[in-house]
């Protein structure tokens, strides 16, 4: 079962990892670093893909903070989280790493970083999927792209690169987290629109997407965090079968983020209140 965390634990636990790397080759800039570090080549898609997702993790722990945290919590995060992000400047993608990663990781930072988790988590809490979750979703969507390799179409291939996106998520989440597993989980859901709407393949390709769709439903159910409170564990299975059912096509949307059970069933704020009265 997913264990419940928080964006600043989350982010801390990356950026423990990056303070405690050092390339093969000491003497490596930031860039050829970083690029070992997400497995990928210096200035290839990938390597921006991964960048891209660090800068995003940064960016939407600002926002929380700008708009949930009071003082002195906000400004003291948000100066945490700028010198963090010194490590991914343009200035130290050219420059020695192992300086940069120093005074950007350095013990001060790194401690404020995981103190805020503490309040971070009161206003943001996120379900994270286990190593073994992890493990058992990339061997499911090696089959679907065991598969989807036997055909070929624009929707396909576009199916095909969303497996393995999210498989390089799920393998090194560590980097990812679950915020660009979640947006490429968005974008797998508008995938799965268009091949409904759209001309239907072979059976052979529709089984290939079936399986697709399994492994990515797989990866998002868990994502479904359950709330606080007596009604955590109900509120969990609650979501989650709501995800399986959008993927089996049983419903055409998700819930809304903010839906919440009360006894089991599926209601609104509004409805709670209405109930209520």
């Amino acid at each position: 079962m997913p264990t419940i965390s928080d964006p600043a634990a989350q982010l801390h636990a990356m950026c423990a990892i990056m303070a405690r790397f050092t390339p093969e080759r000491g003497n490596s800039v930031g860039q050829v670093a970083l690029a070992e570090l997400l497995g990928v080549q210096p200035n290839s898609s990938e390597y921006f893909m991964g960048i891209g997702a660090i800068a995003a993790r940064f960016h939407r722990l600002q926002v929380l903070s700008d708009s949930a945290l009071e003082e002195p919590y906000s400004s003291l995060l948000s100066g945490t989280l700028k010198a963090l992000q010194t490590a991914f400047t343009a200035h130290s993608q050219i420059n020695h790493w192992q300086p940069i990663r120093d005074q950007a990781f350095a013990p001060a930072n790194m401690q404020t970083l995981l103190m805020a988790s503490g309040v971070v988590r009161q206003h943001a809490r996120i379900s994270v999927p286990t190593p073994e979750e992890r493990a058992s979703a990339v061997l499911m969507i090696d089959e679907a792209l065991e598969a989807l390799e036997k055909h070929h179409g624009s929707l396909t291939d576009s199916i095909y690169m969303a497996l393995q996106n999210t498989k390089r998520m799920l393998v090194r989440f560590d980097i990812y987290g679950v915020d660009s597993l979640a947006d490429e989980l968005l974008k797998a859901f508008a995938l799965k629109t268009a091949a409904e709407a759209g001309p239907m393949g072979s059976n052979k390709e529709r089984g290939a997407w079936v399986k697709a769709w399994a492994a990515l439903m797989m990866v998002a159910s868990t994502l479904m965090a359950a709330d606080a409170g007596i009604t955590a564990i109900e509120n969990h299975y609650t979501r989650a079968q709501s995800v399986l059912a959008f993927f089996a096509g049983e419903q055409k949307q998700l819930p809304p983020p903010d839906t919440f059970t009360a006894n089991g069933k599926m209601t609104r704020p509004e409805e709670a209140e209405e109930a209520e009265g």
